[in-house]
């Protein structure tokens, strides 16, 4: 999986949850797609 999603053109985060910290994957999640403009609303 890893190898087919380093080929796709989208952006995307990489993201390691080994630490099962899920509040700091979210904040991670919500950031990245915060500086990429995908949270707005109309």
């Amino acid at each position: 999986m890893w190898r087919l999603a380093g080929e796709s053109l989208l952006p995307r985060p990489d993201l390691d949850i080994s630490d099962n910290d899920i509040p700091a994957a979210v904040e991670t999640i919500t950031g990245w797609m915060d500086a990429g403009g995908g949270l707005w609303m109309e």
